[in-house]
This record gives C-alpha cells, sequence and structure tokens, in this order.
C-alpha cells in the first residue's frame, strides 16, 4: 500500500479535475441507530455496523439492507477476513457474516465478565479482538484464546506492522493507565513503550513501519493530540498536540488522515497531512456547518481512493468528492512510463525528465491544495525527453499538484514550491 514519493489529495478525478468544489458529499444520515464503524469492499459496496446491527448498500447509500442478528447486537467493529467475509463484533461476541450465503456463522465469546470488544484486527487467517478491560484474544486459525499480560487498559485499537510487530492502544480513566504496549512475539509478551494516561483512539502505521497514535486527552492534562514513535531513541514525536484525534488512516501512498473530535476546544472535522505529519490541511468542505456537528468518529477507505467518514453528531456518513490517489492512470497508459520532477521542494524551475522517448506535445497545468487551477499551458513542446518549466514566480510556497496531458492519457505529479 505504499510509495516512496508522497502524493497529496486534491479533487481529482482520473480523467479530469474539478474546481472549487466541497470535499466531501453526503451518502447517508441514520436517525435512530449510532453508527459505530465502516468498511467498503473491493466491489464498493458500503457496509456499516450501528447500534442496531449490520447494514449494507450496493448502490452509493441510495439503498440499504438490514442483515439482523439479534436485538441487542450492537455492532462496534466490522472488518473483512481473507476471504471476503465480514467479521463483526457484536458487543462481547464475534461472528462471521458470509457474505455469499447471505447468512451469520458465529465465532467466539469470551469467558468471564462480559467486556465489550472494541479493537478489532484481522491479519490474514488470524483475528485479535480486544475489550474496554484488558483482555486480548488471539484465534490463529483454529482455536481461540486469551492472551496474558497484555497491559493496556480499554483496548481501543490493534494494528500489526510488516515485521510482524503488535500494537495496542487504550483509553483509561485512571492514573498510570491508558497507554502503547508492543509485542515482538505476536502477543506472547508486551512491554508498554509510552503515552501513559492517554485517552488513545486510533493507531497507523505506515510503509517505513513507523507507528502512530492519536489521543482524545490525557488524564493528567487533558491534552489530546497526535504522536509518532521512533523506535531508536524509545520517545514519541509530537505532531498535533491540543487536538483529539478519533481516527486515522494512511492510503497508498501514505498519506495520513485524521478525524479530530471536539468538546468546544480545537475544531473537529478532517485533515490530511502529505509529509507524515509535517504540514496539514483542514479537508473539512462539505461536512455538516458548526464545530459540534464536525466530529469525525471513523474512517475508511474505498477501493478508488475515496475517503469515507462517520460523523458522530448526525450518524451519517459522507464520502470524499474524489479519489484521495493520484498516482492512478487511465487504461490507455503506456507501459512502463515514468516522469521524474526535481528538485523538490523547488523555487523557480523544475527539470522534468520523460522516460519513454516522447517527442510530441502536452498541455500542462498547475492545481492548489483546493482543486482550483492556478497556471496552465496548452501544446509545451518535449524534446530530447525532457523539459525545463518555470513556475510562475506569483505562486506562494505551499504544495500542488501538476497535470501532464498527452492524447490518450494524463500523469500527476505533486511538487513543492518554496
Amino acid at each position: 500500500m505504499k510509495k516512496l514519493c508522497v502524493f497529496i489529495i486534491v479533487l481529482i478525478s482520473i480523467n479530469k479535475l474539478t474546481i472549487s468544489q466541497d470535499y466531501w458529499q453526503h451518502v447517508h444520515t441514520n436517525d435512530t441507530n449510532h453508527i459505530w464503524s465502516i468498511e467498503i469492499s473491493k466491489a464498493g459496496t458500503i457496509y456499516y455496523g450501528s447500534s442496531n446491527g449490520l447494514y449494507i448498500s450496493n448502490d452509493e447509500g441510495e439503498t440499504w439492507d438490514f442483515k439482523y442478528l439479534d436485538k441487542y447486537a450492537y455492532m462496534y467493529e466490522i472488518a473483512f477476513d481473507i476471504d471476503s467475509n465480514l467479521i463483526c463484533v457484536a458487543r462481547n461476541k464475534l461472528y462471521k457474516y458470509k457474505i455469499a450465503e447471505d447468512e451469520w456463522e458465529f465465532l467466539f465469546e469470551p469467558e468471564g465478565p462480559p467486556y465489550n470488544i472494541h479493537a478489532l484486527l484481522v491479519d490474514g487467517p488470524e483475528i485479535f479482538a480486544g475489550d474496554i478491560g484488558h483482555n486480548l484474544y488471539h484465534f490463529d486459525g483454529e482455536t481461540w484464546e486469551k492472551l496474558e499480560g497484555q497491559p493496556v487498559i480499554g483496548i481501543e485499537d490493534i494494528v500489526k506492522d510488516t515485521l510482524g510487530r503488535l500494537f495496542t492502544c487504550g483509553t483509561s480513566f485512571s492514573t498510570n493507565n491508558g497507554s502503547v504496549a508492543q509485542s515482538l512475539d505476536n502477543g506472547q509478551t508486551w512491554t508498554l513503550i509510552g503515552l501513559e494516561n492517554s485517552y488513545l483512539a486510533t493507531l497507523a502505521i505506515d510503509s517505513y513501519n513507523r507507528l502512530y497514535a492519536g489521543s482524545t486527552g490525557n488524564h493528567v492534562n487533558g491534552i489530546g493530540g497526535l504522536y509518532r514513535y521512533d523506535r531508536e531513541s524509545g520517545t514519541w514525536d509530537t505532531l498535533r498536540l491540543y487536538h483529539g484525534v478519533q481516527s486515522m488512516l494512511l492510503n497508498e501512498e501514505d498519506s495520513l488522515y485524521i478525524g479530530q473530535y471536539s468538546i468546544g476546544g480545537p475544531p473537529a472535522g478532517a485533515f490530511m497531512s502529505p509529509d507524515y505529519g509535517e504540514t496539514w490541511y483542514d479537508i473539512s468542505s462539505g461536512l455538516p456547518e458548526g464545530n459540534s456537528h464536525k466530529n469525525v468518529m471513523e474512517l475508511s477507505l474505498g477501493p478508488q481512493g475515496h475517503l469515507y467518514c462517520i460523523i458522530q453528531n448526525e450518524n451519517s456518513i459522507y464520502k470524499s468528492t474524489n479519489t484521495t490517489t493520484v498516482g492512478i492512470n487511465n487504461a490507455d497508459h503506456p507501459e512502463e512510463f515514468e516522469i521524474q520532477t526535481f528538485p523538490n521542494p523547488a523555487s523557480s524551475q523544475l527539470f522534468i525528465l520523460f522516460n519513454n522517448n516522447i517527442q510530441s506535445a502536452c498541455n500542462i497545468s498547475i492545481y492548489n491544495i483546493s482543486g482550483e487551477t492556478v497556471w496552465s499551458e496548452p501544446n509545451v513542446i518535449i524534446s530530447n525527453e525532457k523539459l525545463i518549466l518555470n513556475l510562475p514566480g506569483q505562486l506562494p510556497g505551499g504544495i500542488y499538484i501538476i497535470k501532464f496531458e498527452f492524447d490518450h492519457f494524463s500523469e500527476f505529479r505533486k511538487i513543492i514550491k518554496y
């Protein structure tokens, strides 16, 4: 899901750039049920878990099919398994919704106090489930076991990196609890790695296996934020302070998206960073007006790169108006075609190299973060597989997208001007 080169999200469709539109469009409002979780299938089917159970839409939210489980089926978490079925958490029980058969299969109910399960990780044939106590359960493809020694109280999220390191985080409302824990042996032993006393809600891992943690507050100082773990020093870098980070994801190009939660402090809404949390852009346009109505509780990514989010106060689902991925080419894109741009960041001139022996002309356009055209030039001649582009002097420093439009295909590249 990752590339070395990071591209920024802009209001782009594959064949056309739209200008000056809202980032989000409304998909669905559920007036009676609290929406907890959302997933999008490879075919674009929307699934969401609610206080009433599972709902499914095959037509972008126009109509919904309710899949009854039982009257107590608060569906906190849902996730696809290796066979593209849906693993569902209903309070303290786990079920599989077998999509092709349209039927439910009971999977697991822990023994002991019925703590609600709030964290779910499906990793190939394995399943990890954590509850609001400090219990973590593991399914290895054949049997379930309780993993002893997991120290986080109030488990809210579970992630695993490509090296097999497992992480949990939790929210605890007592001193010296709430933290991030790491296991190097698939959950058999654990170590706390920091952010004690935090109300941790979400974890994510980028293409370099760097760990991010989002917090909605802190038991001691009340401050939430977004943090990235430095493995060499064993410390956390603060990327965003005083903001309540409730949800988070990275797309296939490592652009980072967070959903913020507010109870009267810093703004709620959706925000993105193209550079691993160093720079941030507000992408809340199109969400309901008023800070208290923009609490983004969950984020999900569709198969075409569209973002979906759940808004708490309205129990609503919104979808990004265009794809978040700019490295997608159309069907007529030549094999092994490549464009290199440097330097990046650039001040006044941009050198562009083409590797496909193109001796032709193309239309070049530059767009800002809002998708507005800030400069364009038709029929720019490419000679000897290279081009020198003088950047418009009136452009302020910032992040832009360049579109190269040829006869039968287009290419997009991100540049940073300083």
